[in-house]
């Protein structure tokens, strides 16, 4: 009977300090559109799509949802979905996707926000990136910020391609 007793405390314990993952206040979402030439060499290192001054709308997105930077404890990696603009192109040829933000008054202060690492070789169309745990509230709250998409590849880019990172924050 103890060790019923034991087990159940034990299992009680473990499954109520679990959370869910959607217990924020609102949603922040962006877009950023950038171009994969062809011909991209993969032994030339990492390639750095980077687009300066992102309005981050934070004042309108706090108004509109009834609250204040200083309210917020956190804002957060949400999802984000790298694709084709005007086709589902061929991936296999990206080995790892990591996205970095940083304000626009410190370029070269960066947080990694998403990423993927591990792409396979027949990947086509759509690719869901990770988020990362980092705090981008400092980022956000500005009414500017910048990001940096880094491509490392494992052969050359096979056509230019259009590309759109749906990426968001959820503020908590």
């Amino acid at each position: 009977m103890k060790k019923i007793f034991l087990i159940a405390l034990s299992c009680l314990f473990l499954f109520s300090t679990c959370k869910k993952d959607n217990d924020f206040l609102f949603e922040m979402k962006y877009i950023n559109d950038f171009t994969i030439s062809a011909g991209l060499n993969p032994f030339s290192g990492t390639h750095i799509f980077e687009r300066n001054s992102i309005p981050s709308n934070a004042l309108a997105i706090f108004a509109q949802n009834t609250t204040t930077a200083a309210d917020l404890s956190e804002i957060n990696p949400g999802t984000a979905i790298l694709s084709g603009i005007f086709t589902q192109p061929d991936n296999g040829y990206i080995e790892e996707i990591s996205i970095k933000m940083f304000p626009m008054s410190d370029p070269s202060f960066e947080k990694e926000i998403f990423y993927h690492n591990q792409i396979p070789l027949n990947s086509s169309g759509d690719m869901p990136l990770i988020g990362t745990l980092v705090n981008a509230k400092d980022f956000l709250v500005e009414e500017e910020f910048g990001i940096r998409v880094e491509l490392r590849l494992r052969d050359f880019s096979p056509e230019s391609v259009e590309m759109r990172l749906d990426f968001s924050f959820f503020a908590r």
